[in-house]
């Protein structure tokens, strides 16, 4: 019986863009790795505008944030009462601010749904290395968040831990308290459950990449080429999630101004993210005034211009599908509904497209219906170029969305073949694109 996602999973994999934000006290040490002992009353932003980094995102298309409510230094965006690395000891506000409320109010504003990274290793915490007594700090600042914030959607939990002091982190009774504090919050951690980190911090997801791999394979100490890929014979179903920053560090640094992501860096990433079956997590980062800089925020415009402009028409709407190995109306493969798919009755499956007259087009995109898994190893794609058939793509995996970038061609009909699947294919979506912009 094939794996399948939970609800949950389905709706944020629909989400395909989520925001994260690295804003604390590295932003003032001017460092991405803080170790503790900073002085809290360096944390003074004189200018924060939260309202300006949420409406942005919103702006830009963003279905979710994800702010970093403490980092590996333990400094809490959060007046903790479990600590005083805190920025109820920082000046900011005389000590009566709240920035993870401020960013939950932001984001109730406009419609955005909510997150938090919560770093499992806090270098401040006299209890990092006690066992139990982490454990029980740990879950106590968990419990602070999830009583105080009614609606957090997803909890990421970095992998990163002390190398010279041991501390067993209890996955087992994080994942309880969460799920039964805010059973609807999908969680992001070094073992799952429900979410995982794709191998690297580039946004770019494997080529195969499937949706399913074996939890008891996961471990802090991760292995970055089997997160990569995923296991077509996984017994778990976990979304990869692809995060980078949109500069080269994730907090940030006046010294990167001149490297903020270009529109062409953030399109590459989006088709080998979004594009290759996995969720694009984007970081920004305000700076010490607690503003984000102009040039991310024209650059985050102008990806969201992009993916607007290029994916808002299907272009093969009106076009004629031909296929004796489809046993559903064939045009739910072309219709705007998620819901509506088609099934193959062999697992190698050739789907023939005729167009209402030649098209020029370099973006197929293609879509498994995953509420009932994922099933394709192998694909091509052909075109009919000049009365020929000629072959534009061989590629591995689809999942919940392939999106394939091509040298922009002429065709009177696309043909998709199936080479090699699990069980019968079933896709809910064939469409064609045109990027005026790529060759």
């Amino acid at each position: 019986m094939l794996v399948v996602p939970s609800k949950n999973q389905i709706i944020y994999q629909k989400d395909e863009l989520i925001a994260f934000i690295h804003f604390g006290i590295n932003t003032f040490t001017d460092k991405e790795w803080g170790d503790g002992k900073e002085n809290p009353k360096i944390f003074n932003p004189k200018d924060l505008d939260v309202n300006q980094w949420i409406y942005t995102l919103y702006i830009s298309g963003f279905k979710k944030v994800i702010i970093t409510t403490k980092h590996h230094d333990g400094f809490c965006l959060w007046p903790s009462s479990f600590t005083n690395h805190s920025i109820k000891n920082s000046p900011y506000k005389n000590g009566k601010g709240n920035i993870v409320k401020e960013v939950y109010d932001a984001c109730c504003k406009y419609g955005l749904k909510f997150g938090i990274y919560l770093s499992l290793w806090d270098q401040n915490s006299i209890y990092y290395g006690k066992g139990e007594a982490y454990n029980k700090y740990y879950i106590n600042q968990l419990k602070e968040l999830l009583n105080n914030y009614p609606s957090i959607l997803e909890i990421w939990m970095d992998g990163a831990k002390d190398s010279k002091i041991n501390q067993d982190y209890d996955f087992d009774r994080y994942f309880k308290v969460i799920k039964k504090l805010q059973p609807n919050c999908i969680i992001f951690s070094p073992v799952g459950p429900d979410i995982r980190w794709i191998g690297n911090e580039r946004g770019y997801a494997g080529e195969p990449f499937w949706s399913t791999i074996d939890i008891s394979k996961m471990k802090i100490k991760e292995i970055p080429k089997y997160l990569n890929t995923g296991d077509p014979k996984g017994t778990n179903w976990v979304v990869g999630e692809a995060d980078v920053s949109i500069r080269p560090g994730w907090f940030y640094h006046e010294s990167e101004n001149s490297k903020v992501k270009t529109l062409n860096e953030l399109k590459d990433i989006y088709f080998n993210s979004v594009g290759r079956n996995a969720v694009l997590l984007l970081n920004v980062c305000p700076n010490k005034e607690g503003k984000l800089y102009k040039v991310d925020i024209n650059n985050l415009k102008s990806f969201s211009n992009w993916i607007n402009r290029t994916f808002s028409n299907n272009l093969l709407k009106g076009s004629s599908i031909k296929s004796k190995e489809l046993d559903q109306n064939h045009s739910n493969l072309i219709n705007s509904n998620y819901d509506d798919y088609c099934s193959c009755t062999t697992k190698t499956p050739t789907i023939e497209i005729s167009f209402e007259k030649e098209l020029k087009f370099n973006i197929i995109q293609i879509q498994e219906y995953i509420p009932l898994g994922q099933r394709i190893f192998n694909f091509k794609i052909y075109c009919f170029i000049e009365n020929n058939w000629q072959e534009v793509y061989k590629g591995q995996t689809i999942g919940y969305k392939r999106l394939i970038l091509i040298d922009t061609v002429k065709a009177s009909k696309i043909k998709i073949e199936i080479l090699d699947s699990i069980e019968k294919p079933i896709l809910n979506n064939v469409s064609i694109y045109f990027d005026k912009n790529s060759k």
